[in-house]
């Protein structure tokens, strides 16, 4: 499991329509409110405030692995990345039964990490904001022919928005925290117990497209 230990606020929207429709709504209603030129002055002030505000926050990321007991595969399947110019971290956790086959999972939920950090930093270079279910359908794609399977989850921080989006498949995760608090944990995808939903490239198995998708707002953590 991933815990993305960065403060934010327990307002959480399925990325999609309902989002779009909350933010279509607002724009709306400020196009009709008639407004004097005081409370125009004071609008585009909290505007500059709040860009000021987002543009200062940063996701500071760091990881840790209790190794395995076994001498062959002390890494056993897990596997991450931390794009920190693009503000984006993930996790796959492999699919162990995968090894009764022979085969190692690690394998490719470490290509599947891999491929998503290479995506990150393209379109961090291209000044395209990280979009993490476009990292997730490109690391996929790019992951083709590649024995095994995972779950995985994706995780950027939004300045400009100032908010933290995320995409998760399986019963990898996320959790949000503040003043050690827990203010919202991302809900596994799971058929049957022990049986989560996993990315793989054999019939049957799941594809990027049943990620479940969120967004959050964010606001500073401790500095």
């Amino acid at each position: 499991m991933m815990i993305a230990n960065y403060n934010n606020t327990n307002t959480c929207y399925g990325y999609g329509s309902q989002y779009q429709q909350i933010l279509t709504e607002h724009e709306e209603l400020r196009r009709k409110r008639k407004v004097n030129k005081s409370d125009q002055i004071q609008e585009l002030l909290l505007k500059n405030r709040r860009k000021i505000h987002n543009e200062k926050m940063k996701l500071v990321c760091g990881s840790c692995y209790l190794p395995k007991d076994n001498p062959d595969k002390p890494l056993g399947e897990d596997a991450h990345f931390i794009c920190h110019n693009g503000q984006t971290i993930g996790v796959a956790d492999g699919v162990g039964g995968w090894a009764k086959i022979g085969v190692d999972a690690g394998v490719y939920a470490r290509g599947l990490m891999n491929n998503a950090n290479q995506t990150a930093m393209d379109m961090t270079a291209a000044a395209a904001a990280v979009n993490p279910r476009n990292v997730l359908n490109q690391a996929y794609a790019n992951n083709a022919g590649v024995q095994g399977s995972s779950t995985a989850c994706i995780l950027s921080l939004n300045k400009e928005r100032g908010a933290l989006h995320a995409v998760n498949v399986g019963d990898s995760g996320f959790m949000v925290f503040r003043d050690s608090r827990c203010l919202y944990k991302s809900p596994p995808q799971q058929r049957m117990f022990n049986c989560p939903y996993q990315l793989g490239n054999y019939v049957g198995y799941d594809r990027p497209k049943a990620a479940l998708e969120f967004v959050m707002e964010a606001v500073p953590g401790i500095s």
